[in-house]
């Protein structure tokens, strides 16, 4: 079996919108709900596990540390409150590092399917496809399985909000698609799915997982009062357009 996805920074093979409505007396209380329900289902579903962040004051976990006491303790000095306002790479860099794990499934150098937990899918991929590193590296972006982006924040002395809170939830590598389009193949891009390179056998284990999870975060915004919109994927992302819905990626292609 061959490893037939990639990773980017350039755009989204998949992309969530969330936005938190603006007026709301408890905004502090919901986003700090928020935040704790997708760091639970998260760590449930085995897609996201943030370990370390960069930034000025970056974080770090131990074992009774985690990333809303993190949260709670900036907010606490600061005024501000800012949920998952890191950055989407995981390389190291002169702020730190992102440590943010999820667990997928591979094939190795033997040849044989492993499920671990990755935190850098793109360092991932430069090791199990060495040859194609010097020219290919647009393709092996060093990047976390998932990435969850806080796009504003709040300063929590206010008694509202007046704009949305917005986040988004990004998927930058088509690990998670039972078809992919080969980026890294010397072959012509796909026009339609039965040109693509079959990856079912890896998205059948790990995507309902994800799955699961996008459908937790969308019911708890739907509780907030929140919106959830499925951003349609542009440039080469638009490939996967026909695998991705509202509620995550769809495995079953023959419906």
């Amino acid at each position: 079996m061959q490893n037939y996805w990639v990773t980017t920074k350039r755009e989204s093979f998949a992309h969530w919108l969330i936005t938190l409505p603006p007026v709301n007396p408890n905004i502090t209380e919901s986003l700090l709900r928020f935040t704790h329900e997708v760091l639970d289902a998260g760590e449930r579903e085995n897609v996201y596990r943030i370990l370390q962040t960069n930034g000025i004051n970056p974080f770090h976990s131990t074992l009774n540390y985690s990333y809303l006491d993190y949260l709670v303790e900036e907010m606490n000095k600061t005024g501000i409150l800012s949920p998952f306002s890191m950055s989407s790479g995981a390389a190291p860099s002169e702020g730190g590092q992102n440590r943010i794990f999820g667990r997928v499934c591979y094939c190795n150098l033997a040849d044989q399917v492993l499920e671990e937990d990755v935190e850098d899918i793109g360092l991932l991929l430069q090791q199990l496809r060495p040859e194609k590193v010097n020219g290919s590296m647009g393709y092996m972006s060093r990047v976390p399985v998932l990435v969850i982006s806080g796009l504003s924040s709040i300063n929590v002395k206010e008694k509202s909000l007046d704009e949305p809170m917005y986040f988004s939830i990004q998927l930058k590598t088509d690990i998670w698609f039972p078809r992919v389009a080969g980026f890294l193949e010397d072959v012509n891009l796909p026009s339609d799915l039965s040109e693509m390179f079959d990856n079912s056998e890896l998205a059948s284990r790990h995507t309902p997982r994800l799955n699961r999870f996008l459908n937790s975060i969308y019911n708890l915004v739907q509780d907030l009062g929140g919106e959830w919109e499925f951003v349609k994927p542009e440039g080469e992302g638009r490939l996967y357009k026909t695998m991705c819905n509202l509620h995550g990626i769809e495995l079953n292609l023959n419906k």
